[in-house]
């Protein structure tokens, strides 16, 4: 067996399966393995000492004739009920009794039901924590050793989106020092641009991204890469959606962060009003919250403020209100 599937079958153990038999003594319930298990169960070399704890047979013995007489007791009761409805007889205290029991059961197993439920759901966001953590190692988000939040992850921290460490990645990126503010507000369109519109709109437009931002979008592509493979990786690949770039996007939103008109915009591109409205909003929204981050991310203020300074008028301003 290969170490790694091994100690990742170790750390997956969840805490909840242990129980304390004393302040001091963890306890865990097994079950009997079989040859392939006792494998695993020996190439683990646990560090800790071990000790197993049997019942008797006596107490085994004891048990199972508890439970043999359970089941004694629920089959003469079945079949009591059968003839009692086959030919309607029992008393009202009988049937009475038959349907606090047959009410009894269907409590429990909606108990045992919810129960399940519950683990599973505890057992996935369990599973869910550990693959973020893991993510954010990856991209050195996080320390790997002691789990101190570094400058990416402060960034991401920092700010608000459906994905915050890819706008983190995009916003700490060499390629985004030295855009201009139009420049800017582009790039930024067109990374917003999944969280904001629906997938497959019509969308057709005068204004081509410059050069610059294509650029960027190129130089980010690696880091955008990575980061969907670690998301599929970790069974997230929904969020993946949120990395789509649509660059058709990027020279709407330059141009009117350049000084465009709303009416040329709107007689110069096929696109829904409503649409481009929120896109531009969203972009707003990103631009201000980068503009606070004097401290995490200074070389981005001027280009911020110039953006911001070429987008915040009507009818955008209005909405923002």
């Amino acid at each position: 067996y290969d170490t790694e599937q091994v100690e990742a079958a170790t750390a997956g153990v969840r805490p909840t399966a242990w129980q304390l038999l004393s302040a001091d003594v963890p306890t865990m319930a097994v079950t009997s393995g079989n040859n392939a298990t006792a494998v695993i169960a020996l190439a683990l070399q646990p560090k800790m000492q071990w000790t197993e704890l049997r019942t008797s047979n006596a107490l085994s013995k004891q048990l199972e004739a508890a439970k043999e007489g359970v089941r004694t007791s629920l089959a003469a009761l079945d079949q009591h009920r059968k003839v009692n409805n086959a030919d309607g007889a029992g008393t009202a205290a009988d049937r009475s009794a038959i349907s606090q029991m047959a009410t009894a059961r269907t409590l429990q197993k909606r108990a045992e039901s919810l129960k399940q439920e519950i683990l599973a759901a505890d057992e996935n966001t369990w599973r869910n924590f550990t693959e973020v953590v893991s993510i954010l190692m990856a991209t050195n988000a996080l320390e790997k050793d002691t789990l101190r939040v570094l400058p990416l992850g402060l960034v991401a921290r920092s700010i608000q989106g459906q994905n915050e460490l890819w706008l983190a990645l995009v916003l700490t990126h060499p390629a985004v020092i030295g855009l201009s503010g139009p420049e800017f507000a582009g790039l930024l369109g067109a990374i917003l641009s999944a969280e904001v519109l629906r997938k497959g709109g019509m969308i057709d437009t005068a204004y081509p991204a410059s050069q610059r931002v294509v650029d960027a979008v190129d130089q980010l592509e690696e880091s955008r890469q990575h980061l969907s493979d670690l998301q599929s990786d970790a069974s997230m690949g929904q969020w993946n959606d949120m990395l789509l770039v649509d660059l058709r996007l990027a020279g709407i939103v330059e141009a009117w962060a350049a000084g465009a008109t709303w009416q040329q915009i709107m007689a110069d591109c096929a696109i829904d009003d409503g649409d481009l409205a929120r896109l531009l909003i969203r972009t707003v929204d990103l631009l201000k919250q980068i503009s606070w981050q004097t401290e995490l991310l200074p070389y981005l203020k001027d280009s911020c403020l110039e953006a911001l300074r070429g987008m915040e008028r009507k009818p955008i301003a209005e909405s923002l209100i």
